[in-house]
């Protein structure tokens, strides 16, 4: 709300009456509002975009190492006998829930 003095204004019937320059101050006072409001709106959504942003590449980053360790240890696992002895005894062994006996 602007302040203004009672001998700034007059209040009509129907009609407000400004005294000379009060109206173009008006209009100051409302574009500073209007500019206020707008940056801080603009500032939230810029933020909330960065937020979002780098939330996605946390993710990717997450995945990636994800990835990196499923591929170390398939690497690691294709020069172990252990895993080499099992992947070709496997088939031919008749229980294939093994799952349940871990």
């Amino acid at each position: 709300a602007v302040k203004l003095d009672k001998d700034r204004f007059r209040l009509g019937h129907t009609k407000v009456f400004f005294r000379a320059g009060i109206l173009g101050y008006m209009e100051e006072v409302r574009e500073d509002k209007i500019g206020s409001v707008l940056s801080w709106l603009q500032a939230g959504a810029r933020g909330k975009s960065s937020r979002m942003q780098f939330k996605k590449l946390q993710d990717q980053k997450l995945a990636l190492y994800c990835c990196q360790r499923a591929i170390r240890a398939m690497m690691m696992a294709k020069t172990w006998k252990w895993l080499q002895i099992w992947l070709a005894i496997k088939p031919n062994l008749k229980c294939t829930q093994f799952g349940k006996y871990k």
